[in-house]
Formats: C-alpha cells, structure tokens, sequence
C-alpha cells in the first residue's frame, strides 16, 4: 500500500483523512488546554480578591486649604473567616486625580504601627481602633492572620483612623493596599477631595462712612458698601469682583454684590468698592432676629489667577422700634 502526502491551504498530512483527523484532534485538545488555563487563572483571581476586603473609609472634609489636616475614619482590613493572610504591612497612599500620580503614602504594620518608607515623613497619624492584642494567628496547613478554615465563625477585621496634612493645591483620592508574602490587595478609590491654595488675607471695611460699624434693617433701599482696601502689596485690580461673597458664621449663606467700581483712596492706594443690596443682606442673614448683636461678616472670593482671599470684619446690628420685640 502506498503512502499518500496530501498538500492543502500550505500544509500537508500523511496517510490519507486519517492525518487530518489526527491533526484536527490536535488542535482542539491544544485549544481546550489554554482554556482551561485561562479559567484558572481568572478563578485564581477572584479566589485571592475575595480573601479580603479593604475600605478606605470615609473622609472628614471634601474641600480644605493647603496645610489644613483631612480625616480618615473606618479604614479597614477585613481578612474572611475562612482565610488566613501572612500580612506583611499595609499602605495609605493619596494620588493625584488628574494624573494618579502618587503625592504621599504612609507604610503601617498590622498593629497601626507606622514603619520606615513614609514619604514624606510627617504628615500622616494613624491610629490603630481595634485591639490587636491577640490576633488569631495559624501556623498549620496556611499560615498567616486569622481564623482559617473551619475555625472561625466570624471575619477578622481590624480598623484604623489616619490623618493626612495636606501639602499642594489640586484633587485627590486616597487608596489602601495590603501586601502580603503572595499577592498585594487593593482597595477602591476614596471619595475625591480638593485641596485650595491658602487663602489671601485682605484688608476689608464694612460701611466705611459709618464709624462705628454697623447696619440697621428698616434702612431699605440703602446699599451695604464693603470696601476691599488696596497696599503696596495687594492691587485690588487683580480681584476678581464676580466671585466676590459675602457671608456669616459657617458661609452657607452668601449675598454677591450687585455692583462695585474702583476708588482711590487718601493713602494713593486703590480700593474694591462693592455694593450689596441692603433689604438682600437682611433677610439672607435674618439680622433681625438678633437686636443689639455683633456679626462677624466675611468677605470671600478669588483673584483673576484663582487664588482665593478672605477678610473679616465686625458689625453691630441697630435695632429701630419696628423691630424690637
């Protein structure tokens, strides 16, 4: 019997339909295999996340200035029940939003002790809530922190406060990683928070035709005149008067003003004149609830590059007849 090559799409098999088949068996059993090591590799995955849980917990403040100090609270490390995890440190990191640039991390033990390799140094406090006294540690069949299969009837879960000072002006999120001997684990990211360039302190006065100052509500159809005074060091020129407020206590709520013009004043120096309406400055600030009070009112905004000012100034309310109780 003779031998038959056969030639066909640039290949060839021996000994007839045979050889095919044999080479078409090849393939699927080549095909199957790399399935089957892709489905172990996404279940090797899932296995792994689902050992743990992580949680950077929940921010004090979404808005503060440069220098001013964010709370975490509720960090957390859950290690599932069935679980043990030979943990080796934990990491808090801030990033940038725009870019997911790291701008600071902060290494912990599993205790909430900080350890070497914070950068930079100085600017996180963390704080350790649960008691790791007498952590369940397994030494068997696995190796590591907590309960372990068929041991424990709860998950291991340890909870951490951190405090962050913040450095720059920009968004940012905060993340948690937990490394272990064989895989990092990675939280989701915080809650995005802004961080403002520190405020400009600006020279205000309130009313400045009235000495002492203060506002008397029946005077309607008045203005409520705030000046922002210039020096030789702050050109009131480079305020931007349209994000100009003005506000009480916690500033809430604000009052813009309708209109303002520039003024020179004896000093040579150039003044921000704004005009607030009068009846507007009453009723947002109920000033005539409280006869006889001194407000603190501030004036806040941003200049034409986006750097945010801010200056105080004290108000007496004068109460007429209409008003008093």
């Amino acid at each position: 019997m003779h031998k038959h090559i056969y030639f066909f799409d640039n290949s060839f098999f021996i000994g007839g339909f045979g050889g095919k088949m044999r080479s078409e068996f090849l393939k699927k059993v080549v095909g199957f295999g790399v399935a089957l090591s892709l489905v172990l590799l996404i279940f090797s995955v899932l296995v792994s996340a689902s050992e743990v849980k992580l949680s950077t917990g929940a921010s004090n403040e979404s808005k503060v200035f440069v220098g001013d100090s964010i709370f975490f609270g509720d960090i957390a490390l859950k290690i599932r029940k069935a679980e043990v995890i030979p943990v080796d440190h934990l990491v808090f990191v801030i990033r940038n939003q725009w870019n997911d640039e790291e701008i600071a991390h902060v290494y912990f033990s599993l205790m909430g002790d900080e350890i070497p390799g914070s950068d930079p140094t100085g600017v996180f406090t963390v704080d350790n809530v649960t008691n790791t006294s007498d952590l369940p540690y397994q030494n068997g069949y696995g190796y590591g922190y907590g309960y372990g299969y068929g041991y424990g009837s709860i998950d291991l879960t340890l909870v951490y406060n951190i405090t962050y000072t913040t450095q720059m002006p920009g968004k940012f999120y905060a993340k948690l990683f937990v490394q272990s001997e064989e895989h990092t684990y990675t939280s989701g990211k915080s809650k995005q928070f802004i961080v403002q360039p520190t405020p400009i302190t600006i020279w205000i006065e309130i009313n400045p035709a009235v000495w002492p100052n203060c506002i008397t509500p029946q005077d309607h159809g008045i203005f409520f005149v705030v000046t922002i005074c210039g020096n030789e060091s702050f050109n009131v020129r480079s305020v931007d008067p349209k994000t100009i407020r003005l506000c009480v206590d916690d500033g809430t709520k604000r009052v813009k003003p309708l209109c303002w013009r520039y003024i020179c004043n004896s000093d040579g120096y150039e003044d921000l004149m704004l005009m607030f309406i009068h009846p507007q400055v009453v009723r947002v600030f109920k000033l005539f609830k409280n006869p006889e009070q001194r407000y603190e009112f501030t004036i806040i905004g941003y200049t034409f590059d986006s750097s945010p000012l801010v200056g105080h100034g004290f108000v007496e309310v004068q109460m007429g007849s209409k008003y008093k109780k």
